[in-house]
C-alpha cells in the first residue's frame, strides 16, 4: 500500500520521458530510489518522506517535513509494528498521527484466491512508537482522537506507545480537539478506515532454510500470528530414530521468533521439527495444530517440517521434479494462456518423477521463438554460503524427446546478469557434467512476464558487468532457468522437441570430472 503511494507520487513529480540510466543506476530516479536487497521503497524529499520496509536515509531537512508515511523503522520514526503510519503536519508543533493495524501474512499469497480466505491478518496491537522531529522535542503530549475514552499522555524520550487509531502530538501540551481543522487535505480531521479485525485461531508460518549444514550451528526462525503475544514458543528438533529437544526461541520482530541448534545436534540427514506455542495455560503444537507438547507422553502426531542436514561439501539440488515443477514459471503462451504447459512422467529407469518440458505448437504449427521456465532458488544459494564459492560443474539427468535437441541453461544473479550454456541431448537418458567455466554470459527472461503482451521479456547483464575474465557470482545466484529456442523458419521434428529432465545439481567442494 504504501509502494503505490509512493508510485502515485513518482507520477506527480518525476517529468515525462527521463531516462535515469541502465540498471541498477536507475533505482534512484531523483528524490525517489528503489532496493532488491533492503525490500525497500522510498520517497526522500525536503517535504515529504514516505518508504515502505525499514530505511536508513534521513530526509534532508527533517524540520521542513509536512508529511511522513511509513511502514517500518527510519531515522525519524522507531516504530515495533506491522501496520502502516501516517504522521500530517497541522502547523509548527501539531501533527496528526494515523496509525494502522498489523496486516501479518499467514499463507501462501500466491496461493488461487477464495473470498473466505485469510492471507494477511489485521492484528490490533499495541506498539512503542518513538519519533525524532526538532519542532515536537521529546517530551511532547500525545492525546487519542478516535479512542472510546480518550486520555492525554506525554512522550517520554520521544517514545509512546500506540494502539491503531488516530492521535494528535503537541509540543506545547494538550490542545483543544474541537479547535483542530474540520479536514486535513480530503480527509475528516478524525476520519479512520480501519480493516476489520480477523478472528483466526494462532498460526505459525516457518521461515525455515531448505536445508542445514552438517556440523554448523543453525538459527531457526518462525511467524507466530496471535492477537496477543504467546507466553513462549519453544522449538523441538530431532534426528531420525531419537525424541524431540527443545529450544526456547527469542523475539526477533514484532511477530517472528527465533533459536539456535547447536552444531552437535545437527548430524546428516532428516531432522524433523515442530514448533509449540504456550499462551493462557494453552499449548499448541505446529504444524499439526495438535494440542499438546512434543515431549507429552500421548503426544501421537507425525506431522513436521522436515530438513535435510548435508555435509558441506554435498551437491546442493538446484532442481527436483518432484518438489519444482509446480513452482516454475514459464513464458506466457499469448494473453489466452496463462498457465505453463508440462507434464510429469515416471522414469522408466529410476521410478522417480520426471519434468517432461516441450516446446509448445499450435494447431498452425506455429510455437514461440524462446520457450522458458523459471525457478527461484535464492534459499537454496544462500543455505550453502560456506561453500558455494567452490562449485565446479552442474550434473543433471535427463533425456530429449528426439535425437540432438538441444537445452539452454541459464544461472539469473538478482541484478539480472544471466550466464548460459546450450546443451545438446539425445533421446537417452543420461548425466552429463557441465563446468560452470562453460557458462558464458547472455541475456535470461524477465518471469513471470508483464501483462498484456510480451513486453519487457528479455534482460540483459547489469551495467558494469562483463569484461575479460568475468565470472559468474555464485552467491547472488536467484534463478534456474531452462529454455527451448526455435530457430527462425526451422521445423520442429514429428516427435515434439524438448525434453524430460529428473533433477539438476551444482557440485560444491570437490573435483568434478566431465
Amino acid at each position: 500500500a504504501v509502494s503505490a503511494i509512493i508510485a502515485a507520487e513518482a507520477m506527480r513529480r518525476l517529468p515525462r520521458m527521463r531516462c535515469y540510466g541502465p540498471y541498477p543506476r536507475n533505482t534512484r530516479f531523483g528524490d525517489f530510489r528503489v532496493s532488491h536487497d533492503g525490500d525497500l521503497g522510498e520517497l526522500v524529499a525536503r517535504d515529504a518522506f514516505l518508504h515502505a520496509g525499514s530505511t536508513r536515509s534521513t530526509p534532508p531537512d527533517p524540520s521542513a517535513l509536512g508529511r511522513i508515511a511509513g511502514y517500518g523503522s527510519s531515522p525519524i520514526v522507531a516504530y515495533k509494528g506491522e501496520g502502516i503510519y501516517f504522521l500530517d503536519k497541522v502547523r509548527p508543533g501539531l501533527w496528526r498521527l494515523e496509525v494502522y493495524p498489523d496486516a501479518v501474512p499467514v499463507r501462501d499469497p500466491f496461493e488461487p484466491p477464495s473470498p473466505d480466505k485469510v492471507v494477511t491478518r489485521a492484528i490490533s496491537r499495541a506498539w512503542p512508537m518513538t519519533l525524532d522531529l526538532p519542532d515536537l522535542g521529546d517530551r511532547f503530549t500525545v492525546q487519542p482522537v478516535t479512542a472510546a475514552k480518550p486520555q492525554a499522555g506525554r512522550a517520554v524520550a520521544g517514545r509512546i506507545v500506540v494502539t491503531p487509531g488516530i492521535y494528535v502530538l503537541s509540543a506545547g501540551g494538550a490542545v483543544d480537539l474541537a479547535e483542530l481543522p474540520a479536514k486535513l487535505g480530503f480527509l475528516s480531521f478524525g476520519e479512520y478506515h480501519a480493516p476489520p479485525l480477523d478472528t483466526l485461531p494462532v498460526a505459525v508460518v516457518p521461515l525455515l532454510p531448505p536445508t542445514l549444514l552438517a556440523g554448523r550451528d543453525a538459527e531457526l526462525r518462525a511467524r507466530v500470528v496471535a492477537e496477543t503475544a504467546p507466553d513462549s514458543v519453544v522449538l523441538f528438533a530431532r534426528g531420525t530414530g531419537s525424541d524431540y529437544h527443545g529450544q526456547t526461541m527469542r523475539p526477533a520482530g514484532a511477530y517472528e521468533y527465533a533459536a539456535t541448534l547447536p552444531a552437535a545436534g545437527l548430524k546428516e540427514g532428516p531432522q524433523n521439527v515442530v514448533i509449540a506455542v504456550f499462551q493462557g495455560g494453552t499449548t499448541t503444537t505446529f504444524p499439526g495444530g495438535v494440542p499438546r507438547a512434543p515431549t507429552a507422553w500421548n503426544y501421537s502426531s507425525r506431522t513436521s517440517w522436515t530438513l535435510d542436514v548435508v555435509d558441506p561439501r554435498s551437491p546442493l539440488r538446484l532442481f527436483d521434479a518432484s518438489i519444482d515443477a509446480e513452482r516454475l514459471a514459464f513464458t506466457r503462451i499469448g494473453d489466452a494462456g496463462r498457465r505453463g504447459l508440462f507434464r510429469i512422467g515416471l522414469s522408466p529407469t529410476t521410478g522417480r518423477p520426471v519434468f517432461r518440458f516441450a516446446l509448445p505448437v499450435d494447431s498452425n504449427g506455429w510455437s514461440p521463438p524462446d520457450y522458458t521456465a523459471s525457478l527461484v532458488i535464492a534459499d537454496r544459494i544462500r543455505a550453502r554460503q560456506e561453500t558455494i564459492a567452490g562449485a565446479a560443474a552442474v550434473r543433471l539427468r535427463l533425456r530429449g524427446l528426439g535425437h540432438r535437441q538441444m537445452l539452454h541453461i541459464t544461472l539469473m544473479e538478482d541484478d539480472g546478469t544471466s550466464w548460459s550454456k546450450a546443451l545438446v541431448v539425445d533421446s537417452a537418458w543420461n548425466e552429463p557434467v557441465v563446468p560452470l567455466a562453460d557458462f558464458t554470459m547472455s541475456r535470461g527472461v524477465k518471469l513471470p512476464q508483464g501483462f498484456p503482451g510480451q513486453w519487457n521479456y528479455w534482460v540483459g547483464p547489469a551495467e558494469g558487468r562483463g569484461g575479460s575474465g568475468a565470472r559468474p557470482r555464485l552467491d547472488r545466484v536467484e534463478r534456474l532457468q531452462f529454455s527451448l529456442r526455435r530457430e527462425a523458419g526451422g521445423r520442429l521434428p514429428h516427435d515434439g522437441y524438448g525434453l524430460e529432465l529428473e533433477w539438476l545439481t551444482m557440485e560444491l567442494g570437490k573435483d568434478v570430472a566431465p
